[in-house]
């Protein structure tokens, strides 16, 4: 069961230009997926148990390509400056559950409501004519998706990688 179906998507690219504004939909056949932003070669997100902030999105793209972790790219038309992206993900130190998703920092960054999920902002990305490119890379099945999931789901998957955290420590 999906939420949305990207049926206009390249796969196999060559090369990409990292210095425009990206969404990373990350493990995007997990339900739910994770959500990161990069601008300028700079990549953030937020996480359950940190962020990462300013990675050098080459690195980023390289890792999750050699993992084999099933991710898209969804190439925007929108300019960011790098200090703007910074400013907003120090506001958080980590993921709270009901609060702030990995989402949250990226809606608050393109001025979109709080309660959006993915697939409204994607949508809402569509509807403005703001997107370039859907790149789908380690694509399992034949189309990309995003699995129909909701708010409270997102929340007991931030609760269960703290917990998972916990122990660890």
């Amino acid at each position: 069961m999906f939420s949305y179906r990207f049926t206009n998507f390249k796969t196999n690219i060559e090369s990409l230009d990292f210095s425009k504004t990206c969404i990373w939909i990350i493990h995007s056949d997990k339900i739910p997926p994770h959500i990161g932003i990069s601008t300028k070669d700079h990549f953030f997100s937020l996480k359950a148990t940190g962020k990462d902030f300013a990675l050098n999105t080459t690195d980023v793209y390289n890792t999750l390509k050699s993992r084999q972790i099933e991710f898209i790219l969804v190439e925007t038309l929108i300019e960011l400056h790098v200090s703007f992206i910074e400013q907003e993900f120090m506001k958080f130190d980590h993921a709270i559950p009901y609060e702030a998703s990995c989402l949250v920092p990226i809606l608050k960054i393109l001025n979109l409501d709080k309660s959006f999920l993915l697939v409204d902002m994607i949508k809402n990305l569509e509807i403005n004519n703001l997107i370039l490119n859907n790149i789908a890379i380690n694509l399992k099945g034949e189309f990309p998706e995003i699995g129909l999931y909701t708010a409270t789901d997102v929340a007991l998957e931030i609760e269960k990688l703290q917990r998972v955290n916990r122990r660890k420590s």
